[in-house]
């Protein structure tokens, strides 16, 4: 294939990858994300595919221009690289579980908050030293058996 029409290729998948873009931004919105992570996807083979035509591409290209056509592709691909990045760290917050917080609690409501949670300890506390009193007495009393 000549480097021309490997060019024109390229301007091609490059486009579509534009088009990809543009649809993806559009996608977010939907609130099942499928047509998002669809879009994702097909934006990631694209950017595979483009990979291949620019090796091919820089093969053909003659030695004078090939820095130049170096630097003209990592420039594109670092900038899909960071636009994907983004794409799916929104993809990750949107499909991680969302925990709803409460308001912070003042200082009155904290208190109150505290004595009722005191109050409900209460008589698992005094069952608890109930049975420790009991034990000890059960004890006390089967020491004092054997000592006689």
């Amino acid at each position: 294939m000549n480097l021309q029409k490997l060019h024109s290729i390229r301007d091609g998948h490059r486009g579509v990858i534009q088009h990809h873009l543009k649809n993806i931004e559009d996608a977010k919105s939907d609130s099942t994300l499928i047509e998002f992570s669809t879009i994702l996807e097909a934006l990631e083979t694209k950017m595979k595919i483009l990979e291949s035509i620019n090796e091919k591409i820089l093969s053909k290209t003659e030695v004078d221009g090939i820095q130049e056509e170096m630097l003209t592709t990592e420039q594109y691909t670092i900038n899909m690289e960071i636009k994907f990045r983004k794409l799916k760290a929104f993809m990750e917050q949107q499909t991680q579980p969302k925990v709803q917080s409460s308001p912070p609690l003042s200082l009155r409501e904290t208190s109150s908050v505290v004595k009722s949670v005191n109050e409900a300890a209460s008589p698992v506390v005094q069952s608890v030293n109930f049975r420790w009193d009991s034990d000890q007495r059960e004890r006390s009393s089967g020491d004092q058996q054997y000592r006689t």
